[in-house]
């Protein structure tokens, strides 16, 4: 994997694709129909902070980055995968 930080937002570059983490946080999130409101109190952390994670403009530490996954029930590395459409 080759990181790239274009502000405001992380992409992941592989083989020629960008993949935005905070849509894919966003899109598990939807799927599970969880509230930006609910994986904050979860996490102890404010909606406004899941809000600029979805969005990239903040971008999760390592810590942050297991717990949203394991909230989601997914791995660190589904969370930068490509969004696979359904």
């Amino acid at each position: 994997y080759l990181y790239i930080r274009i502000l405001p937002q992380l992409y992941i570059r592989r083989k020629g694709k960008k993949m935005n983490i905070g849509m894919n946080i966003k899109n598990r999130r939807e799927k599970l129909g969880i509230t930006q409101k609910q994986m904050a109190e979860n996490l102890s952390l404010t909606q406004s902070m899941i809000a600029q994670v979805e969005r990239g403009t903040k971008i999760p530490n390592m810590i942050l980055g297991l717990a949203i996954a394991r909230m989601l029930g997914c791995t660190m590395e589904d969370l930068v995968e490509d969004a696979k459409d359904e």
